[in-house]
């Protein structure tokens, strides 16, 4: 594909924007930019620094392969447009510029409630201090620097009054009041004239600096080629760090077939608290996820390309709320901490948001076809059973789609055993040296562990409150002081463990951080009898999967020992729920 480079200058590019002849894919992002995202802008652009380049689809308005829609604010329908070209890269940028010419009613910045207008402080201007010159206020706090006649006194002008159309004929009348209050004489019209050259020479950077036009040709909307080698090459050159992901595509392919995904997507928030929760509203990745799961569903594979060619348009608003309603079944059973469930309490702690739609779509099959309790057996044992092996660590869209076709089969005919089985066998349940001594904080394994902690019902060691009534968090059980250094004390002489040793999941359990502060930098020896109810000792550390074996070695402080008991409590569980 031939692209072409040239130069324009800025005002072209926010006349193209104002007359809808560049417009934006539907696809694209809302505005993000915070106001000193749009300050920075400004003061390069006055300074005539470079601002990047701004990447051009050309398209016939006619037969565009993207839906078009205007820059936010500019308030135009879609079907009134007459673009020429689209504006792949530079969103951002180009939206900023009509916000601070135009201060648009219905547009505001990232983490403010209310409108700004953006002033440029001509007096700074003149003094050469162009980085202090810009500044911003709320649009109800400023209504008097609007006035024209206060403009001219404070010598503080709007940038709604720098866009090129209002700017000559503003100087015009300031220069009216400029000799009507000072008179004229040679003085004067010289210090006119200095002041006035000093601001135009800022000002003209506005409308006269050129800018990097990077241009494709037109593609045909059925150009599946062409359409993903100009995706390509915006992912690559995005200035704006939000590449197009693939729900963004599909929200493109689909909006000409009446589907308003973005839409759709605001509903389902609305209506679902967990996908809310765990989504937290950005549609990376749950936005995909969903598509995942209605392709699954369909029989489809969940690659990107099938994703964005082959998800028909027929019967999708309805395949999309059963591919809700299913994340939802799925996630309720994720939060759970009962044994059914697979205790993920609080989102930060899902181990593979990717296993969401394989388990969403396995839950919808079982209850489509009123399976029994060995189909639910399965799905625990494929899902323990991925997180441990790490399953879904990386490229998962294969392995989703054949784990989810295989574990089909195995429910018809249990003799049939997936891919995944046989590794469970082999690599957890036959294999003694299975380990999860290096398993570090914030790995997926690592994640499963607390998860194992939440169903178990881990209780805080000084109150003895179950997860569900007080707020815990992960901590060491040996401090990490005493264990990093060589130390000889009452309990014995203790080599020094690196940090690996020190941080592994072994060493971690769920506890509160008012209990994590007694126990400070004391070995268990001391902190034990201290803080840990006696009534209550050996059901409190039996739930964080300390037995009297691993609890004998804790109140000795047999660091080694104590690793060793604990983790074959933990792993006993684990192959409990893998031998179905």
């Amino acid at each position: 594909m031939d692209i072409t480079p040239y130069d324009k200058s800025l005002k072209w590019l926010i006349e193209g924007v104002e007359a809808a002849d560049i417009v934006l894919p539907e696809f694209q992002r809302s505005f993000v930019w915070r106001r000193d995202d749009v300050k920075d802008l400004l003061v390069s652009i006055l300074k005539g620094y470079y601002v990047g380049s701004f990447m051009l689809l050309c398209i016939d308005k006619n037969d565009a392969p993207f839906a078009p829609r205007p820059v936010e604010g500019l308030e135009k329908a879609p079907l009134s447009l007459n673009p020429q070209w689209m504006l792949l890269d530079g969103q951002q940028r180009v939206t900023s510029l009509y916000y601070v010419f135009h201060a648009p009613k219905k547009v505001t910045l990232k983490n403010v409630e209310h409108r700004y207008h953006f002033f440029l402080d001509l007096n700074k201007i003149r003094d050469g201090d162009i980085d202090e010159a810009v500044f911003s206020e709320r649009s109800d706090w400023c209504e008097d620097k609007l006035e024209k006649l206060r403009q001219f006194e404070t010598l503080t002008i709007p940038f709604t009054e720098l866009h090129s159309s209002r700017w000559p004929p503003w100087l015009r009348d300031y220069e009216k009041w400029f000799y009507a209050k000072r008179g004229f004489s040679e003085e004067t019209f010289q210090l006119y004239q200095d002041t006035t050259h000093k601001w135009e020479e800022v000002i003209n950077n506005l409308y006269n600096l050129e800018v990097a036009i990077i241009e494709f040709p037109r593609v045909k909307p059925g150009d599946a080629t062409a359409i993903d080698e100009v995706c390509t090459v915006f992912e690559k050159m995005n200035s704006t760090g939000v590449p197009l992901s693939t729900f963004d595509l599909v929200t493109a392919r689909l909006y000409k077939s009446g589907i308003r995904l973005h839409d759709l997507w605001e509903k389902a928030n609305e209506s679902c608290d967990l996908l809310k929760k765990f989504s937290n509203e950005e549609t990376d990745p749950f936005g995909v996820f969903i598509l995942r799961t209605i392709a699954l569903i369909r029989g489809q594979d969940v690659k990107r390309k099938t994703l964005r060619d082959d998800l028909s348009p027929e019967n999708f608003e309805a395949d999309w709320k059963t591919a809700i309603d299913c994340i939802q079944d799925a996630l309720n059973r994720i939060t759970r901490t009962n044994k059914d469930g697979f205790g993920v309490f609080d989102p930060k702690w899902l181990p593979y948001s990717t296993m969401v739609p394989v388990l969403a779509a396995l839950y919808h099959h079982i209850k489509t076809h009123k399976l029994d309790y060995r189909a639910y057996e399965a799905v625990r044992k494929w899902y323990w059973g991925s997180l441990f092996l790490e399953r879904y660590a990386g490229a998962v869209e294969s392995t989703a789609h054949k784990d989810f076709q295989e574990l089909l089969k195995h429910f018809k005919d249990v003799s049939i055993q997936p891919e995944v089985f046989k590794d469970i066998e082999k690599k957890i349940l036959a294999d003694e040296s299975f380990s999860l001594h290096n398993v570090s904080r914030r790995s997926a394994v690592y994640k499963g562990v607390i998860n194992l902690l939440a169903i178990r019902g881990a209780k805080d060691f000084r109150t003895g409150d179950a997860i569900e009534f007080f707020t815990l968090e992960d901590h060491h059980i040996f401090p990490q002081s005493r264990l990093a250094k060589k130390k000889t004390d009452d309990a014995g002489e203790h080599h020094k463990y690196d940090s690996e040793e020190i941080n592994t999941i072994l060493n971690r359990t769920l506890i509160s951080e008012g209990t994590h502060r007694l126990i400070h930098d004391r070995w268990p020896s001391e902190y034990i009898p201290k803080i840990v109810p006696s009534a209550l000792k050996t059901e409190i550390m039996a739930s964080h999967f300390i037995d009297e074996h691993a609890l004998a070695a804790l109140e000795s402080n047999q660091y080694d020992a104590f690793r060793k008991h604990r983790e074959r409590c933990i792993l006993a569980t684990l192959r409990g729920y893998l031998q179905v």
